[in-house]
């Protein structure tokens, strides 16, 4: 069984949470890509339906976020939000049935790195979203 090592001891993680933010920050910032708040994007048919937090359309080139603050009480589930999509984005298409490029549990894993980005660059990447008013709390 392989050894895991954690993320904060690599000699390499500073470099991946870095190269990361600055590719989510140039997608928010100076992309093709459009964000849009969307109050009601239900995933599901029949009787198990949820509300989606997040939903990347590729060939409409845009996000879609859910300005709910049942969805996202507050900046940091935003930011998973936010994480989770421009994921998405950079590393492709990802199938329902894990053949895309990048499976999409590998897509929630890289979530993780909201815990290493600076308070400022969390900051930052927020400020990059649309206002929306329902949305206030993340001008915190």
């Amino acid at each position: 069984m392989p050894r895991i090592i954690p993320m904060s001891s690599r000699p390499s993680a500073q470099w991946l949470v870095g190269w990361f933010y600055e590719r989510m920050f140039s997608l928010l910032h100076q992309s093709e890509w459009e964000v849009v708040w969307k109050q009601k994007y239900i995933f599901g048919k029949g009787r198990v339906k949820r509300p989606l937090c997040g939903l990347v359309e590729f060939e409409d080139r845009c996000m879609y976020l859910s300005p709910s603050l049942k969805i996202h009480p507050d900046n940091e589930t935003l930011l998973l939000t936010v994480i989770h999509e421009c994921a998405h984005v950079l590393f492709g298409e990802v199938s329902a049935n894990e053949k895309g490029f990048v499976p999409h549990a590998s897509i929630f894993e890289l979530e993780a790195l909201a815990n290493h980005f600076t308070h400022q660059q969390k900051k930052d990447l927020l400020a990059l979203l649309p206002f929306h008013p329902s949305c206030l709390l993340r001008k915190k």
